[in-house]
């Protein structure tokens, strides 16, 4: 079937945004030589073949380094996380421990190491340690005390680090609202270590799994992704270059 010319770049104009949007996803922009650390909480599997069905050749645990050999970016692959989140990536040839080389798939994996500093209430001071063993020492403004409040001691803090990442809250009686711009993060680094660590890690320590509480995606595209869990809502924004992070809750 022959297509009219501007049926034709219609159809590339429609192949073009679509795999555009597809390349969107992931861990973002890596190169070969590139030391990337694995954060699948059950740690990631290491194939003969870019395959999820290829031979198995050892699991990677959760934390532990690999270096890039190289990917192909016509090998893509997903995969269904917790609460119906998709993770976007490929596969990539990885080497681990100096020895082993074989096919991972890279939505579990990042530039940034994995979060060791967790504990049952992880919050933002926990956020914050993480950002310093990663980010360095940060520039600390906009405090604003509240003699008067139960919840929480500042009204509105602000952490800005040399790479451009910014942490703050603001908190009150009702509830608070933490904010995070994040330069070359990725939506599912930011899913992974910023959400589905912590909970993960409350559910090993937990005497029932049953107690956890479920995690409702209410969106999620190239742009943007809404999730809620309990009474907190997650909030994951592109904006110029950097996932712009928003969770807040109600007390």
């Amino acid at each position: 079937m022959k297509l009219k010319n501007a049926e034709l770049y219609a159809f590339i104009m429609f192949c073009t945004s679509f795999f555009c949007s597809v390349e969107a996803y992931g861990i973002g922009i890596y190169h070969p030589g590139d030391t990337l650390y694995v954060l699948a909480n059950n740690g990631l599997i290491l194939r003969a073949s870019p395959d999820p069905k290829g031979a198995r050749i050892t699991t990677i645990p959760y934390g532990e380094s690999v270096v890039v050999i190289r990917k192909d970016p016509k090998l893509s692959h997903s995969v269904r996380e917790y609460g119906g989140f998709i993770l976007y990536g490929q596969w990539a040839e990885v080497r681990y421990q100096g020895k082993l080389s074989g096919y991972v798939f890279d939505g579990y994996l990042s530039t940034y190491p994995a979060r060791t500093n967790l504990d049952d209430r992880d919050g933002f001071e926990g956020f914050l340690a993480y950002f310093k063993t990663v980010f360095g020492s940060a520039k600390r403004t906009g405090l604003g005390y509240q003699p008067n409040s139960s919840q929480c001691l500042w009204e509105r803090e602000i952490y800005q680090y040399t790479n451009g990442s910014i942490a703050a809250q603001a908190c009150g009686e009702g509830g608070y609202i933490n904010t995070y711009e994040l330069p070359n993060f990725s939506f599912e680094e930011a899913y992974l270590l910023f959400f589905l660590q912590p909970r993960a890690y409350w559910l090993k320590r937990s005497s029932n799994a049953l107690l956890d509480i479920p995690l409702y995606v209410w969106e999620q595209n190239s742009k943007a992704i809404r999730m809620e869990y309990e009474m907190t809502t997650f909030v994951f924004e592109k904006k110029n270059g950097s996932i712009m992070m928003k969770i807040w809750a109600s007390c």
